[in-house]
C-alpha cells in the first residue's frame, strides 16, 4: 500500500487506471493527506479488489485530511469488489476529513459488489465520520447494483456513529 502525504495535480486526461487489488485513483490511490485542484476529463478508473476504493481525485483516503477542487468530465468510476465504494471527489473514506468543492460533469459512477457504494462527493466507507461540501453534479449517473449499497449525490453512505457527519451543498442538474 502506497500512501501519499499530498498531492497538487493540474489535470489528466484520456486516462485508464485499473486495480486488481487495493485502491485506485487519479490523483491518488491510497492517501494520507491532502489532495488539491485534480482535473480529469474523459478518465475511467476501475477496481475489484474487496475493500477497495475507486475515486476520481482518491480512491481511498485515511485519517485527517482533506480533498478539494476535484473536476471530472466525460469520465467513468467503476467498483465491482465486495465492499467497494466509488467515487468523484473520493471512492471510500475511512476515518477522514473533508471533501470540498466537487464538480462532475457527464460521469457516471457505479458500484456493483455487496455492499459497494457509489457517490460524486464521496463514494462511502465504514466509520468515514466524512464532511462532503459543495458538491455539483450535472448530466451524471450514480448506480449500484449490489445488495447493500448506497448511491448518492454528495455520498453514497457516510456514516460511523462516533460523531455528526455533515453533507452540505448539494446542486444537481441536467444541461
Amino acid at each position: 500500500m502506497q500512501t501519499l502525504p499530498w498531492s497538487v495535480i493540474s489535470s489528466v486526461n484520456n486516462a485508464h487506471v485499473v486495480a486488481l487489488g487495493d485502491c485506485a485513483g487519479i490523483a491518488g490511490g491510497d492517501v494520507l493527506g491532502m489532495v488539491l485542484n485534480t482535473t480529469a476529463v474523459n478518465c475511467k478508473v476501475e477496481n475489484s479488489a474487496q475493500y477497495g476504493g475507486a475515486g476520481i481525485g482518491v480512491g481511498t483516503a485515511f485519517n485527517d485530511g482533506t480533498i478539494a477542487h476535484t473536476k471530472a468530465v466525460d469520465c467513468i468510476v467503476e467498483n465491482t469488489g465486495e465492499d467497494g465504494d466509488a467515487g468523484i471527489g473520493l471512492g471510500k473514506a475511512v476515518f477522514f476529513d473533508m471533501v470540498a468543492n466537487t464538480t462532475a460533469v457527464n460521469c457516471t459512477v457505479a458500484a456493483s459488489g455487496l455492499r459497494g457504494n457509489a457517490g460524486i462527493g464521496a463514494g462511502g466507507g465504514r466509520f468515514p465520520l466524512a464532511n462532503v461540501a459543495n458538491t455539483t453534479a450535472a448530466n451524471c449517473s450514480v448506480t449500484t447494483s449490489g445488495p447493500g449499497g448506497s448511491a448518492g449525490i454528495g455520498a453514497g453512505m457516510i456514516g460511523g456513529g462516533f460523531e455528526s457527519e455533515k453533507i452540505v451543498g448539494i446542486t444537481c442538474g441536467w444541461l
